[in-house]
């Protein structure tokens, strides 16, 4: 039965007439529902009230924790000295960290108005960037969404998987990961631990993707029941194997859901924000999370199940990629409650080259400020999106005084090379075991190679005895340097040089042996001039020992001839004494002769008889004298060929010690030729301020081995020589400031003599 209420609602103005409204009052019954119905509501706003208290704690505690990491970047900041600048997508200024305001308060105004970032550096240093934001535009403008087929490469968790082996937890600390099965889903479940506050990760002992594979994970996630209990379900591509860190995104990229106490979606790279959006997940609730990276491109793409409600792309292109390195994928919660469970990973051949998602950038620039002028800025370059809003962070450094330790440095550097490189000094760097590292163009001439050919070298093969090397090595090791240290050197083509060794053993802080610096210094000519001044010396020394012997001599050797004339006047037709006192004058004639000789090798050369003297004519004139003293045997043997007939040779020097040289080579050469052979002197300019006569023969030749000695005095192979007739000529020739060597022919027989001399300038014409 239901009761009627008669409800007043006004009296009319006209007679006091009243109006009244029925209403109907409710049952019981409907009380009843209409409180439990206030409950129900009642009972959702205290749920509300204390998800929302909830929501306040954890925002709070986010704010601290945001609280104190930026603290903690500004305090890094400050010890790093690396101000940092913010600019929106039209490069505009619109923030700046607080260490910046040491440089230049203008940043305030700056970033007040939102003014543009070339207010700050001149039109060159503003291209550079903006050309770099404009190559980062463009690769974010490239077709990923074309490309190769998927090739599915695991599918999974499955029971039979281990934890260690299939799945890798960094030094097992984490032991609250476990693979199990729920209602016929294998799944990879987390249980939480919220109190610890730790980063808890797994990740694949298998590698997926790579510079040239692009790699795609599919999986499902369910939230927990406790809203507390949701604290990051990220995944992991591109990261390390987990042995190596407790974060393995220390490389790679980490893509999250349910982040920073379930308040953002992100993408990390190495740890860091690219990008960033508000994002909270549902309790109890199913997600599908498909991440891919194409190229440089990465991308995350989240569906709610429970509602088919899709999620805002997140999507960032590394401009500076690192997926050549460690590709392992997984998963983490920072302590939280997580199931990951359908999980899929594809691979593709990429389409792009890592190289083009490598886009170095570092400039150097000044800051339009009075106060800095002659500053230099390094600047770096950072992309990140923030709550759905790009920005560019621009990261400078006072390099002022590292640029001018530079310039010093590279001056000193350019100092020492060019000392290095041009000096006349013959370096080298090599290893203990003889390997090239450095060497300057002057030991490069030394040796006679080319610098390809030298880095095919071993210092060892440079030796004419190897155990000169050995032996240098050691003394090396024991002193740690070596000093005027002689070795004797073979060059490209085999010539043996006499070298000083000057070099140091240079140890690294271990006190191993990384290399051994040091010069070469040819000696060679050298020695052949001190061994010729010694000779010459020896040779002074037997000259004056050869006159005073000889003047002593001719004084009885006169005698004697002269007691021999008179016995021939008197006796020398008998027959009895006649081949006595023939055999007595030949004997005496025969050492006239040598102290003649003697006399010759001593007589020192007179300057005033240095006059220019034409070579054609005292060739000509000593073969003439030399066929008026052989007779008609050898008139005719001498030939002369002037190879140089258009140019008058002259040298600066005694024609009639010039004339006695030939003569005796002349004479020298009959000797040792075949009866009736020919001799050629020649006459040649080689075009290097020298004038070069030969005389060669058809004889024997000389042994190589006494080739050495034939200057030396009293140097004879024939029985009657007096072994003095070279040793003049080489004196002669030696006091002009000439040279002379001796050439067996080739081919044989015989031997040539050069004789080299200065060659003075013709003023007669």
């Amino acid at each position: 039965m239901r009761n009627y209420v008669l409800i007043p609602l006004s009296a009319a103005a006209n007679g006091g007439e009243f109006f009244f409204m029925l209403k109907t009052r409710p049952s019981n019954q409907e009380l009843l529902e209409r409180i439990r119905e206030l409950e129900q509501e009642l009972e959702k706003k205290r749920r509300v009230e204390t998800e929302l208290s909830d929501f306040e704690q954890r925002y709070a505690a986010a704010l601290k924790d945001l609280d104190n990491r930026t603290r903690e970047i500004y305090a890094i900041r400050s010890i790093v000295n690396m101000p940092q600048l913010y600019l929106d997508d039209k490069l505009n200024i619109v923030g700046y960290s607080g260490d910046f305001l040491l440089w230049t308060v203008n940043v305030i105004e700056y970033a007040r108005t939102r003014t543009r970032v070339r207010a700050l550096f001149n039109d060159e240093d503003y291209h550079k960037i903006k050309k770099h934001l404009d190559r980062i535009k463009a690769l974010e403008d490239l077709p990923f969404d074309i490309g190769k087929e998927w090739r599915l490469r695991y599918r999974g968790p499955a029971l039979a998987e281990r934890i260690g082996e299939d799945w890798i937890i960094y030094r097992d600390v984490d032991r609250h990961w476990r693979i199990v099965e729920e209602e016929g889903v294998c799944k990879i479940v987390h249980h939480p631990h919220v109190k610890d506050s730790l980063d808890c990760c797994m990740m694949s002992a298998g590698e997926y993707g790579g510079a040239r594979e692009d790699v795609k994970l599919r999986f499902k996630v369910r939230t927990s029941r406790n809203g507390e209990y949701i604290r990051d379900l990220t995944a992991f591509v591109s990261g390390t194997s987990g042995r190596e860190a407790i974060i393995p995104d220390i490389n790679g990229y980490t893509i999250c859901l349910g982040s920073n106490y379930n308040s953002l979606g992100r993408i990390q790279k190495q740890g860091a924000d690219v990008v960033s959006r508000t994002e909270q997940l549902d309790q109890h609730t199913c997600y599908l999370v498909e991440v891919e990276r194409t190229g440089g491109k990465i991308s995350r793409r989240l569906w709610n199940l429970d509602t088919g409600e899709e999620s805002p792309v997140l999507e960032y292109v590394d401009h500076h990629a690192i997926y050549d390195r460690q590709n392992h994928i997984g998963f983490y919660t920072f302590s939280g409650e997580a199931e990951f469970y359908d999980v899929e990973v594809f691979t593709r051949q990429s389409e792009f080259d890592i190289e083009q998602f490598r886009l170095p950038f570092h400039i150097e620039a000044e800051i339009r400020d009075p106060k800095l002028a002659g500053r230099i800025f390094g600047i770096k370059y950072a992309r990140h999106e923030i709550l759905g809003r790009p920005l560019h962070t621009l990261i400078l450094e006072d390099i002022t005084e590292r640029k001018k330790s530079d310039e010093a440095l590279r001056e000193s550097e350019e100092k020492f090379r060019k000392l290095w490189e041009e000096g006349r000094v013959a370096r080298s760097t090599t290893t203990v075991e003889g390997k090239f590292i450095d060497i300057n163009p002057e030991m490069l001439n030394l040796f006679g190679y080319k610098p390809e050919e030298i880095q095919r070298v071993n210092a060892f093969d440079l030796y004419v005895n190897p155990e000169d090397r050995r032996a240098y090595l050691e003394v090396l090791k024991n002193r740690g340097f070596v000093q005027d240290y002689e070795i004797k050197f073979k060059n490209k083509d085999g010539r043996q040089m006499d070298c000083l060794v000057n070099s140091n053993l240079h140890r690294d802080k271990n006190g191993a042996v990384f290399c051994i610096q040091g010069s070469i210094h040819d000696i060679t000519e050298r020695k052949r001039i001190e061994a010729q001044l010694k000779e010459s010396q020896k040779m002074e020394v037997i000259g004056r020992l050869a006159s005073g012997v000889a003047h002593e001599v001719r004084n009885p050797l006169n005698a004697i001839l002269a007691i021999t004339e008179a016995l021939i006047q008197e006796i020398g037709e008998s027959p009895e004494y006649k081949p006595y006192l023939d055999h007595i004058r030949t004997q005496v004639d025969r050492l006239s002769t040598l102290m003649k000789d003697l006399l010759e090798l001593g007589k020192p050369l007179k300057k005033d008889n240095l006059l220019p003297c034409s070579v054609r004519e005292i060739c000509a004139e000593a073969i003439e004298l030399w066929g008026q003293s052989a007779g008609g045997e050898g008139a005719g043997r001498i030939s002369l060929r002037d190879k140089s007939p258009s140019v008058r040779l002259l040298v600066q020097g005694d024609s009639s010690k010039l004339k006695q040289v030939l003569f005796n080579l002349f004479e020298n050469a009959v000797q040792h030729s075949p009866e009736n052979s020919g001799i050629t002197v020649e006459i040649n300019d080689p075009g290097d301020g020298q004038v070069c006569m030969k005389v060669s023969d058809k004889g024997t030749g000389i042994a190589p081995e006494i080739m050495p000695e034939v200057f030396k005095p009293f140097f004879t192979t024939r029985a009657r020589g007096s072994g003095l007739g070279l040793s003049i000529v080489n004196n002669i020739v030696e006091t002009h400031g000439g040279r002379i060597k001796l050439v067996n022919n080739d081919p044989p027989p015989g031997l040539t003599v050069e004789l080299y001399l200065p060659r003075c300038e013709d003023n007669a014409g």
